[in-house]
């Protein structure tokens, strides 16, 4: 089935990130700490900034990382990388310039990258509620690269580690806090016909926002969104960092800044990605 690889790596990607420290003493200098670094971040939004911030909330989204204290960590980062224009699009450029050159290349370090970008940028952008993120979301529910029908002459392992970027793209705005879901019942284990299903009403319902015929709400937020960003009472649009675009930022030119993969642990999760297509693949008509 097409749609595993994205629902796995989606939950595997969160293993490269070791627990939050148990001792109070080592976990209050931890906070303090990250706090210390998302204030640098803050004061600085660049590319390297929003890699930073995405690289602390994915570790403190994960739910054995849930922090004490109302989870402050988290919130600071996640705040301080939605106020930085262009952090949707950030993610977006470096999924898709990855793409291209494995497309490319097949070089077996260029799919590494791609595994990683892929891994990290669709995590991130899980956490982001925006009307960009929506956006980027939105536009790659009609992406299929990375999608291998299933009579192809494709290495299980190569197949097991390149995620269909429409699969990956649907999960995450699963994911997002958003108001009134187009399609309610997104259990993780689920037909190939009910995940269709699935993708079909997540398409029209962002294709009406495209339009201009729907808006959008998130939970704890009252304020009605389109794609430019929060509507004002008067049914204007509200300027905020969310309409401006990434070149507004400083030094905004394209970053490769490090994520710091798990090589070995990497590798294990293909293996694993590989023995999930295995065992979950429609069988052929003899």
């Amino acid at each position: 089935m097409h749609f595993l690889t994205a629902i796995l790596i989606s939950s595997l990607g969160s293993l490269l990130w070791a627990n939050l420290p148990q001792d109070e003493k080592d976990y209050k200098q931890w906070q303090s700490e990250s706090l210390s670094n998302i204030q640098r971040y803050q004061a600085n939004p660049s590319p390297e900034s929003i890699a930073g911030l995405g690289m602390i909330v994915r570790r403190t989204a994960i739910p054995s990382n849930e922090e004490k204290e109302g989870r402050i960590v988290y919130h600071a980062a996640q705040r301080s990388l939605l106020a930085i224009p262009g952090h949707a699009q950030y993610y977006a450029r470096r999924i898709d310039e990855a793409r291209k050159l494995f497309d490319q290349t097949h070089d077996g370090k260029d799919k590494s990258d791609l595994f990683n970008e892929e891994t990290y940028g669709f995590e991130t952008l899980a956490q982001l509620p925006s009307a960009e993120t929506v956006k980027v979301l939105g536009d790659f529910l009609d992406d299929t690269r990375g999608r291998h029908e299933l009579d192809e002459d494709i290495d299980p392992e190569e197949r097991a580690a390149e995620i269909p970027i429409y699969g990956a793209a649907l999960n995450a705005l699963i994911k997002l806090p958003i108001r009134s879901k187009p399609y309610q019942n997104d259990s993780r284990t689920v037909s190939e016909e009910e995940w269709d299903e699935r993708m079909n009403a997540w398409k029209k319902w962002y294709a009406e926002i495209k339009a201009g015929t729907r808006t959008f709400r998130f939970l704890g937020d009252d304020r009605e969104y389109n794609l430019s960003g929060p509507i004002d009472s008067t049914g204007g649009e509200e300027r905020t960092s969310e309409t401006r675009s990434m070149a507004d930022v400083p030094g905004s030119a394209p970053a490769k800044p490090s994520h710091l993969p798990a090589v070995g642990l990497g590798v294990a999760v293909c293996a694993l990605l590989a023995g999930a297509w295995l065992a979950f693949r429609p069988k052929k008509p003899a």
